[in-house]
């Protein structure tokens, strides 16, 4: 199927407000239309301009979508990494990382179950959404887990164990929690499932008591 494009033509300058505008008419279009449903045409009357002004921003719809990915993930690492500082102890640097992307699930819950059902379409057809999704959001993610556990290690919070394999064990943890919370059980209580999730890791992880 033939993706929607146009060369741009430029016939205002740009703005981040706009472009800003543009992300957020998208990402509702898409979420309730999916992606391959949703038109160029339908994005521009959500933002409440004309088709023309979309293409001056975004050469087509896939390249709207990925900046739309692009937005929302580091606008999830950014936050992530801002209520990680807040905390002491590495349990609670692991529990906000954790809270943070679960609370992000449940604020955009219909954009990432689109991410989650339509992306791995995309991601064959898409190298940028390929690496963005496959290797540039899980190795930062990763790479905030590991320090956490090797500045636990350092301060005798937790056994020496392995810094990839725990990280790894933690960041697939969240997936799945973040996973659960788009399918069906967006109902579970968030802090409850932190809570069991952190006493069984932790009680694992952590040194004698």
């Amino acid at each position: 199927m033939p993706l929607e494009a146009a060369v741009p033509t430029k016939t205002e300058p740009s703005s981040p407000a706009k472009r800003e505008q543009l992300l957020t008419a998208g990402r509702a279009v898409f979420s309730e239309r999916g992606f391959h449903a949703a038109t160029v045409d339908q994005i521009a009357e959500s933002a409440g301009v004309g088709k023309g002004t979309v293409y001056l921003y975004f050469r087509s719809k896939q390249e709207l979508y990925v900046a739309i990915m692009e937005h929302d993930l580091e606008e999830l690492h950014a936050e992530t990494v801002q209520e990680m500082s807040k905390s002491g102890t590495a349990l609670d640097r692991i529990r906000a990382y954790m809270r943070v992307r679960c609370a992000f699930a449940e604020r955009r819950h219909d954009f990432l179950r689109l991410l989650a059902t339509e992306s791995p379409i995309l991601v064959g057809r898409n190298e940028p959404l390929a690496r963005l999704i496959g290797v540039t959001h899980p190795e930062r993610s990763l790479l905030l887990l590991k320090h956490v556990l090797e500045d636990a290690i350092n301060q005798g919070e937790m056994r020496n164990v392995s810094l990839d394999s725990a990280a790894r064990l933690l960041y697939d943890l969240t997936v799945g929690m973040v996973r659960r919370r788009l399918t069906t059980d967006s109902d579970l209580n968030m802090e409850h499932e932190l809570d069991v999730a952190l006493d069984v890791l932790w009680r694992g992880l952590g040194g004698a008591r």
